[in-house]
Parts: structure tokens; sequence; C-alpha cells
């Protein structure tokens, strides 16, 4: 999700007509969507809103538009052409696996914004709305950040790295540009309120990160029981690196 952070700064200043968007950053773009397609909800939304922006004031978006909207295409095509030649095998045998599995593998959607922490989201997405994003990259941040909560809410699991991608443009925002602009203007909604917001939602998000546990030994003894010396294990959880339990204890 980072990776497409340098396409939406570009994007902030072809809104205030101070920059061109260059094909590196919508290359980068594209390349986050071609690795989770949902994140496409995040890159087309700023664009629509820039697009509107531009059109509302009466200038002219048609021409970076096509542009970015190609670079972004590009990005996608060259990626996944180049996973299908250079691993076949994803197409042949994960992403069957991935579509009958993983995708319809959903929690219901109160779920996600509630014991999911979802509203974490929600609340910094209030902040923009009570304060306002004063600048073109805040209104992009703002835009970037929703299409990453769509696209938490399209995966449906309900998982902290899921959610982080919307949090962290939120929290980018807030602490790039809200907080800073609500201390020094010192106005009649309070920024000490704010920035208690944002200090409980980044607090609470770390640790909804970093200290969840599961036990695995029941999988484990599962894996076990089959009496596979070197299982390969397909592993669809919120902790899926090399490091998980089940492949280290059973693997």
């Amino acid at each position: 999700a980072l990776i497409a952070l340098p396409f939406c700064i570009e994007l902030s200043l072809q809104a205030g007509n101070r920059g061109r968007m260059s094909v590196l950053t919508g290359a980068l773009a594209g390349l986050s969507m071609a690795i989770k397609p949902q994140f496409a909800a995040a890159i087309l939304l700023p664009c629509l809103w820039v697009a509107a922006r531009s059109w509302w004031r009466g200038e002219r978006c048609w021409p970076w538009f096509v542009v970015n909207r190609a670079t972004v295409t590009a990005g996608v095509v060259v990626f996944q052409g180049l996973v299908y030649l250079l691993f076949p095998a994803f197409f042949r045998d994960v992403l069957p696996a991935v579509l009958e599995i993983y995708v319809p593998a959903r929690r219901p959607l109160l779920t996600l914004l509630l014991p999911m922490k979802g509203f974490l989201f929600i609340a910094l997405l209030a902040m923009p709305i009570i304060y306002g994003p004063r600048t073109a990259l805040g209104e992009v941040a703002a835009a970037a950040g929703l299409g990453f909560f769509v696209a938490f809410l399209v995966q449906g699991k309900g998982w902290p790295y899921h959610l982080f991608p919307a949090t962290s443009y939120g929290l980018f925002l807030v602490f790039g540009e809200i907080l800073p602009r609500v201390w020094k203007q010192r106005s009649s909604r309070s920024p000490v309120a704010a920035t208690l917001i944002a200090a409980v939602v980044l607090s609470v998000h770390t640790m909804w990160m970093t200290v969840t546990w599961t036990d695995w030994s029941a999988l484990t003894r599962a894996i076990v029981a089959t009496g596979i010396r070197q299982p390969t294990i397909l592993n669809i959880a919120a902790s899926h690196d090399v490091g998980h339990p089940s492949t280290r204890d059973a693997g």
C-alpha cells in the first residue's frame, strides 16, 4: 500500500497544477493493484476526486487523467505478465485455491466494524470531516485511505494488516496536516480532543497488530497426525509468514 504513496503525492501536486504525473509512480500504483486487486479502490477514488475537483474549478483534467490511468494499467499488465511467464504454477495451482477457499471466507460486516477494529479508521475519517483537510495532499490522502478501507471490507477477513493501509494513510493525514494546523490555529474545535483520538487509534491499532496471539497447537497436532514427514502447508490466516507455528512445529 505504501508504494502507492508517491502516486498520491504526485496526484495532489497535479491537483494544484504544480507537477506532472510520471511513469514510475503510476507503475508503482499499478504494482500495488497487481499484488492486491482490491487496492484498485484506493487508486481510483483519489483520481476521481482530483478529476471532479479540477472539473469543478474549470481546469483541464482529461489529459493527465488518461496518462495516469494508462501508466497504472501498464504496471498491472506488466507485473501479471511476468508472473505468468516466470511462475505459471501460480495461475495453475495457487489462484484456483485462493478463489475457492480464501475469497469466500468472510466475516459479517458488523464484525469487521466492531470486534475487528474497523471503527478505528472511521474515527480517523471523522477528523478531516470535522476539521477539514486544507490541502490537495490531505484530500488525496483521505480519498486513498477511504479506498483502502473499502478494500478491507471487500476482503472481509478482519485481519490487522488488512486494515493497516487505511489507518496508515489516515494517520499520515492526521499527524501530517490536521494536528499541526489545529494546534497552531487553536480554533473553537479542541485540538486536545483531536490529539487524544489520534493517540488512541494509533495505540489500539499498534497493540492489535503486535500483541494478537492464537493457539495453533490443535492444528499442529492434526498436521503431525497425518504422518507426512515434511507436509506442504497452505496457510490462510492473519499470521502467515515462515515463522507461523504450524510451519515451524509440523514441518
